[in-house]
C-alpha cells in the first residue's frame, strides 16, 4: 500500500490545498493508499485526510525556529524522513508539496518509491548557472523537493545527520533543505542516492520542462504526470504564479480542483440534453457533411472556437495526439485499413499463401512498404509458421501506419480539412459540444457574461433557458450573473417574473411601539390585524407561507394574535414568527420563530426624536442629517464590483402588508413610502400611489400588477431603488 504525505502548518496555504491534493492523488492512482497530512491545525480538512501533529522535535518542529542564522524555512520536511516511526509502517511513502498539481496517472510511483529514493531534478534550469559564483555561494541546488519518494528507513541516516548537526545544517543550507541533498549526499547517504524522474513526467509550470528546448513559461503540458509551482531561488522579473491564482489555464484547473467543482464553480448549470436543441449550427454540419464540404467544416471549428485554433497548432505534427484529440473513429489503425485496404495485395497474399510462396508473399510487403528496413532486409522466412490470418493482420498494421503518414502529408498539402474527410457527423457533432463548452467556460473566466447569455440565448428555447436560469441553489452562476443582464433580454425576464408572489411578510401592529426607539412613534395610528381583515385580504389568493414581522410591535403581544396564528393554521400555512423577546412560550402553533436584536438607537436618531418631542418644525438640514445618516444604519458590507442585482423579495417571491392592509413589494419600500407620507422633506424618487394598494379593498393580485407595484417590480429586475442600497444590500449592490 502507498502511503501519501504533506504537510501543513502556518496559514501560507489553506485546508483546500490539502483537500485538492487528496482529491488529486485519489482520481490519479487507481491502487490502494493511505494518505497522511502532519499539521499544526487539521480544521476544515475532508474525511479520509489521516491527520497527524507535526512531531515536536527540537528543531525541526516549526515552533522551534529563530533567527536568520537557523532559518532553513522548511526544515519541518526533515521529519518526514522518519515517518517508518512515526506511522509505524515500512511504506513506501510519496512526498507532495501542497502546491504540486497531479495531471495524470501515477501508478507507476509504487514502483519507484520501493526500487528506491526518488525525487525531482530541476531540468529547467541553465546548467551552466550551476558553476556559478553567486550559485555555489548560497549552495543553490538543482533538486527539488516538491515530490519525493522512498520506501521504509532508506532516508533515516539523513533524518539522523540532520538531528545530530543541527548547528552545521541549518547555518550552511539557510535558503532550505533541497541545497542540502545535493551537497551533503555523498557525506551522508552516499554519491546517487537520489534517483530523478523523468524529465518528461514533471514540468514547472513557473520555469518550463527542459533547458534548453523547453523553457517557455505559463505553458500547459498535458502529458506530464506532475505539475510545480515553484518559484526562483532569488525571484527575477518573472511571474511566479500559486495554483489558486490561476486564471486563463483551465486544464490545469480542471486537474486542481476536479472536474466536476471545477464546472460547479465555472461553467452555468445546463442541462444534459442542451445540445439537443442546438439545431442551429448542427444542422449546418450536417449540411457541410452531406455536401462533403470538409473545408468549410474545418473553417467552422477554427473560425468559432480560439481554443480549438491554439490546440490544433499544438497537435499538428503529431499524428497520435491529433487522433486522441479528435477521438476520430476513422483515425484508428482498424478504421485506417478498412477505408484505405488494398484489396489487391490481399488477393497476392491469399494466392501465396495457398501456393506455399513464400518468396512471392514476401516481395508484396517489400512492394508494399518499401521505405521498411526491417522487412527489406529480412527474407521469406519472416513469414514462416505464421497463419493466413496473422500476416494479414501484420500487412493491416503497416498499412496503417503507412496510410498515417501519408495523411500526415496530406495536412501538409491540404490543410486541416484532411482530418475531416471520413469523420461522421455524430463524431463532428460532438467535437462541436466540446469545443462549444470550452469556449463558453473561458467567456465565464474572462467575465464576459453578456456574451455567454447572447450564446444561450440564440441556441436554446425560451422554456428551457427559463428552467435553467430558474434553478435552485446558492452556486447557480448562470442564473446571478443573468441579473446583471435583464435588459438585453427582456422575454426572459417576463418568463421569470409572471408567477405571482406565494409569500407575505405582514406587520400585525401599530397600535404601539415595542422597538425602544422612540423614533418608530411617527408611525403609531392605532392600527392593528385582525383575523377578519385578513379574511378580507386573502379572499381569493393564496399563500405557500406568512411571516409575522415586529418591525415596531411585538405580534406576540398583539390583542389579535391568537385568532390570526388561528386564520392560517385552519389554512396549513406554516407561520414565522419575528420577535425581539427571549423565552416565549406560546399557546399556538408556530413553524419557526427568529429572533432579532434589539434595535439600536444612534445620537444622530435621538436628536432628530428630541426635534419631534418638543414640536420643533423639522427643517431641511435637520432631514437631510437624518436621511444621510440614521437612515444608513444597517447598511450592508458593500459587495464585490461584480456582484449582481438581485433583490431577496423577488428571489423569494414575496410581497408585504402593513397593520392597515396596504400592499408593498417589501417592507423597505413600505418604511420609505410612509415616511414620504409623513415628512414632507424625506423625498422619495418612484412614484407610489397609497389609494390603489389597500388590500381590504382591492384584490391582491390587482394590487401587484398595478402601475406602481409593477413599475417598482421592473425597475427592480434591473437597478435598485435608493432604499434597497441602504436598507437591505441582499440585492449585492451596495
Amino acid at each position: 500500500m502507498m502511503h501519501f504525505l504533506c504537510m501543513k502548518w502556518g496559514d501560507k496555504y489553506s485546508p483546500d490545498y490539502v483537500n485538492n491534493l487528496y482529491h488529486m492523488v485519489n482520481r490519479n492512482y487507481s491502487k490502494r493508499f493511505k494518505f497522511f497530512c502532519y499539521t499544526d491545525d487539521a480544521s476544515g480538512l475532508e474525511k479520509g485526510i489521516q491527520v497527524r501533529a507535526i512531531p515536536d522535535i527540537k528543531p525541526l518542529h516549526p515552533k522551534h525556529w529563530f533567527g536568520r542564522e537557523n532559518y532553513c524555512w522548511d526544515r519541518a520536511k526533515f521529519l518526514l524522513f522518519n515517518s517508518h516511526y512515526w506511522l509505524k509502517t515500512k511504506g513506501p511513502f510519496c512526498y507532495f508539496d501542497l502546491d504540486v498539481v497531479i495531471q495524470n496517472n501515477i501508478d507507476d510511483f509504487f514502483e519507484l518509491a520501493t526500487a528506491g529514493p526518488h525525487m525531482v531534478y530541476s531540468n529547467w534550469d541553465d546548467p551552466a548557472n550551476l558553476n556559478h559564483r553567486a550559485f555555489k555561494n548560497i549552495k543553490g541546488t538543482p533538486y527539488n523537493s516538491s515530490v519525493m519518494l522512498w520506501n521504509s528507513d532508506q532516508c533515516e541516516k539523513i533524518y539522523n545527520d540532520v538531528m545530530k548537526n543541527t548547528d552545521v545544517v541549518f547555518k550552511t543550507f539557510f535558503k532550505g533543505s533541497d541545497n542540502y541533498h545535493y551537497w551533503r549526499e555523498d557525506h551522508v547517504v552516499g554519491k546517487n542516492f537520489w534517483k530523478f524522474l523523468s524529465d518528461d513526467s514533471v514540468y514547472s509550470y513557473n520555469r518550463g520542462r527542459k533547458f534548453p528546448e523547453d523553457i517557455e513559461e505559463h505553458l500547459y503540458r498535458e502529458d506530464a504526470q506532475i505539475c510545480l509551482f515553484n518559484t526562483d531561488l532569488v525571484p527575477g522579473d518573472r511571474v511566479q504564479y500559486k495554483p489558486h491564482e490561476l486564471q486563463k489555464d483551465y486544464d490545469l484547473l480542471i486537474h486542481w480542483h476536479g472536474k466536476d467543482d471545477f464546472e460547479r464553480l465555472w461553467l452555468p448549470k445546463l442541462p444534459e440534453n442542451f445540445f439537443d436543441y442546438t439545431t442551429k449550427d448542427l444542422k449546418i454540419i450536417q449540411d457541410m457533411v452531406d455536401r462533403e464540404d470538409h473545408v468549410q467544416i474545418a473553417d467552422k471549428f477554427l473560425s468559432e472556437f480560439p481554443r480549438f485554433t491554439r490546440e490544433w497548432g499544438r497537435y499538428h505534427k503529431d499524428y497520435d495526439k491529433m487522433k486522441n484529440w479528435l477521438q476520430f473513429e476513422w483515425l484508428k489503425e482498424r478504421a485506417i485499413t478498412d477505408r484505405y485496404l488494398n484489396y489487391e495485395a490481399h488477393q497476392l497474399i491469399k494466392e501465396n499463401y495457398d501456393s506455399g510462396d513464400l518468396v512471392s508473399m514476401h516481395k508484396t510487403f517489400v512492394d508494399a512498404f518499401p521505405e521498411d528496413v526491417n522487412i527489406k532486409e529480412a527474407d521469406q522466412s519472416m513469414l514462416w509458421n505464421m497463419s493466413y490470418e496473422d500476416i494479414c493482420e501484420t500487412f493491416d498494421t503497416l498499412y496503417a501506419y503507412q496510410r498515417q503518414d501519408w495523411l500526415m502529408q496530406q495536412y501538409e498539402e491540404n490543410g486541416p480539412s484532411v482530418f475531416f474527410w471520413h469523420a461522421t457527423y455524430n463524431e463532428l457533432a460532438e467535437l462541436y459540444k466540446k469545443y462549444y463548452f470550452h469556449n463558453l467556460t473561458e467567456l465565464f473566466y474572462d467575465e464576459r457574461y453578456e456574451e455567454v447569455f447572447e450564446r444561450l440565448y440564440n441556441i436554446m428555447p425560451r422554456e428551457e433557458l427559463l428552467r435553467v436560469l430558474n434553478q435552485q441553489g446558492d452556486d447557480n452562476t448562470l442564473f446571478k450573473y443573468f441579473q446583471s443582464y435583464g435588459e438585453e433580454f427582456s422575454d426572459l425576464y417576463k418568463g421569470l417574473y409572471d408567477e405571482k408572489p406565494d409569500g407575505a411578510i405582514i406587520q400585525m401592529s401599530t397600535a404601539r411601539n415595542d422597538t425602544g426607539n422612540e423614533f418608530n412613534d411617527i408611525f403609531i395610528d392605532g392600527q392593528e390585524m385582525s383575523a377578519k381583515k385578513l379574511g378580507e385580504i386573502f379572499d381569493g389568493y393564496d399563500v405557500n407561507w406568512i411571516t409575522l414581522s415586529c418591525e415596531i410591535a411585538e405580534p406576540v403581544l398583539c390583542d389579535n394574535f391568537t385568532e390570526v396564528c388561528e386564520f392560517f393554521n385552519k389554512r396549513n400555512i406554516p407561520i414565522t414568527l419575528q420577535t425581539r423577546l427571549k423565552n416565549l412560550v406560546l399557546d399556538v402553533d408556530v413553524a419557526e420563530i427568529v429572533y432579532l436584536p434589539p434595535e439600536e438607537i444612534s445620537e444622530e436618531e435621538q436628536s432628530v426624536q428630541d426635534t419631534i418631542d418638543n414640536n420643533k418644525p423639522v427643517d431641511l438640514e435637520t432631514l437631510r442629517k437624518f436621511y444621510h445618516t440614521i437612515e444608513t444604519r444597517n447598511r450592508r458590507t458593500k459587495a464585490k464590483d461584480k456582484d449582481p442585482v438581485w433583490c431577496d423579495a423577488r428571489k423569494s417571491s414575496y410581497f408585504y402588508i402593513n397593520s392597515a392592509g396596504n400592499t408593498f413589494p417589501c417592507a423597505f419600500i413600505a418604511r420609505d413610502v410612509t415616511e414620504n407620507k409623513l415628512f414632507p422633506y424625506h423625498p422619495i424618487d418612484y412614484p407610489f400611489n397609497m389609494q390603489y394598494n389597500d388590500s381590504t379593498k382591492f384584490p391582491i393580485e390587482e394590487i401587484i400588477y398595478n402601475s406602481d407595484m409593477q413599475n417598482i417590480s421592473e425597475h427592480l429586475k434591473r437597478n435598485p431603488l435608493p432604499i434597497c442600497k441602504k436598507k437591505c444590500g441582499d440585492c449585492n449592490a451596495c
